[in-house]
């Protein structure tokens, strides 16, 4: 079984305008977002074997904090620009050729790539993955040039608000 876990960047400070879109920071409220949510991943014993991440600082400042909530090697993340593309058509590829010897795979993008790779490969019709959100998406197959949207079951999606809720009740 293969598993995909599609993290949706934290949300990022648009202050200042002469930052280019791919130097944006995160946001002091999208880091938290990202630590709560990485935690509850942990609490549900979530571990990838492999963190790909979009070069976008955003992006990989996100990947930084769930890897050290997930107790991930930072020097193991994969920073790949193909994941910075806004398309899931740019996506698919990507994932097809990931190494079978990883069974878990966190992928920290972008929309509208990740939720229209979520709707296609699960079938779901979703309008916008929150900021800091993780659809866990599992594969009932071996390998993962094999992944369809016939085989793809969405199992979970955390987001922020989801956190706060359960913790508030």
């Amino acid at each position: 079984m293969k598993t995909l876990l599609l993290v949706r960047h934290a949300k990022s400070s648009w202050n200042d305008a002469d930052i280019s879109d791919i130097d944006r920071p995160l946001k002091r409220s999208g880091v938290k977002d990202a630590l709560e949510v990485s935690a509850k991943l942990k609490s549900l014993k979530v571990s990838p074997d492999i963190i790909i991440t979009s070069p976008a600082v955003r992006a990989i400042t996100t990947a930084l904090i769930f890897a050290r909530t997930l107790k991930y090697q930072y020097n193991q993340i994969v920073i790949n620009e193909i994941v910075y593309d806004f398309s899931k058509d740019a996506l698919l590829p990507l994932l097809h050729n990931i190494d079978d010897k990883n069974d878990v795979v966190m992928l920290v993008g972008h929309d509208p790539s990740l939720t229209n790779l979520l709707n296609y490969l699960t079938g779901k019709t979703f309008e916008k993955i929150p900021t800091s959100s993780v659809a866990k998406i599992s594969f009932r197959v071996k390998h993962w040039q094999k992944i369809t949207p016939e085989n793809g079951r969405l199992v979970f999606i955390e987001s922020p608000q989801k956190v706060e809720k359960t913790t508030a009740e």
